[in-house]
């Protein structure tokens, strides 16, 4: 997750917004319709209660890092309430490495994971690859591109029928990178890419709610690099209070959901992950659940836009 854009980047996009190309807020075609319909959460534990809670409230996915601890806990657990899992191999996964890592023991690491959890769904290439480097994930499209690649291969060799995310939670400000990605030829190594959208800076005293206007403008510019490559969404949130020194994101939960939500799916993107199932009190009031497992309104407005 990624807490804040810089003010820079706000001032761009809210100049080429509104003064210098808003046509481009509304120019995207669609997203091609897949079979695929994921209306998640992010979750690092599982039980009973949780799991069932998670089914009355239609949420079909989780998504988890590649870790043995969480998917040991999450992966028999969504197993057995038919419940599909969305796993991030990312620097969590390669930590066992230290400090550092070659694209050979990326490689091996990616191939262990496949074959010990066989039933998991999808894979996700990396979490916010240009925020959280690591090891040979030093910030270079190209290093990012030649993890995507023998990833996608490994994963489509042991398990063809899982899906391969790439990019891993993009940001707007990340395009020229992943640009550079696709000039390697990323898009030929995954069956979807995915976008991370928080209403961070932009909304702003005395300008309203912008954020709705940010993601048309993201989401459109991405349509426009991807070429025709399904979107996927694994995280977006809003804090409901401000427990921690966070000082973006708070508000109405519900509100924020029916409104992104319904602009998603003018996209035609069906696939979107909310961060975080539960509350934290280190991380803030992401959660659809309180820190005690309370059920807040979040919880019903997500479950209100699954599409049945």
């Amino acid at each position: 997750m990624k807490i804040r854009l810089t003010y820079i980047v706000i001032a761009t996009i809210l100049v080429l917004i509104f003064v210098l190309q808003p046509q481009l807020l509304f120019i995207a075609d669609k997203i091609p319709n897949t079979t695929t319909n994921a209306h998640g959460v992010v979750i690092y534990y599982m039980d009973d209660t949780i799991a069932e809670e998670l089914v009355k409230g239609n949420i079909n996915w989780v998504r988890v890092d590649a870790t043995i601890p969480h998917l040991n806990n999450i992966v028999p657990m969504a197993n057995a309430y038919g419940i599909k899992v969305l796993a991030i191999l990312d620097y969590q996964t390669m930590q066992v490495y230290g400090n550092n890592f070659t694209l050979q023991e990326w490689n091996q690491t990616v191939e262990m994971y496949v074959e010990q959890y066989p039933t998991i769904q999808a894979w996700e290439i990396w979490n916010e690859p240009t925020i959280f480097t690591y090891g040979f994930n030093n910030g270079s499209a190209y290093n990012y591109y030649l993890l995507l690649k023998s990833a996608y291969r490994i994963i489509k060799s042991i398990n063809p029928n899982a899906i391969v995310i790439g990019l891993g939670g993009v940001y707007l400000e990340d395009i020229n990178w992943v640009k550079q990605v696709i000039s390697y030829g990323g898009l030929n190594y995954c069956d979807a890419v995915s976008l991370h959208l928080y209403p961070s800076m932009v909304t702003l005293t005395g300008f309203g709610d912008l954020y709705p206007y940010l993601y048309y403008y993201t989401i459109n510019s991405y349509i426009q690099i991807l070429k025709n490559k399904p979107i996927w969404i694994t995280e977006t949130g809003l804090m409901s209070s401000n427990t921690t020194n966070y000082a973006e994101n708070m508000g109405n939960q519900s509100q924020y959901i029916y409104t992104t939500m319904n602009l998603l799916k003018s996209f035609n993107i069906k696939n979107v992950f909310w961060y975080a199932w539960q509350d934290s009190s280190t991380y803030g009031t992401w959660g659809l659940v309180t820190v005690n497992g309370v059920l807040k309104p979040s919880y019903y407005a997500w479950k209100n836009t699954a599409d049945e």
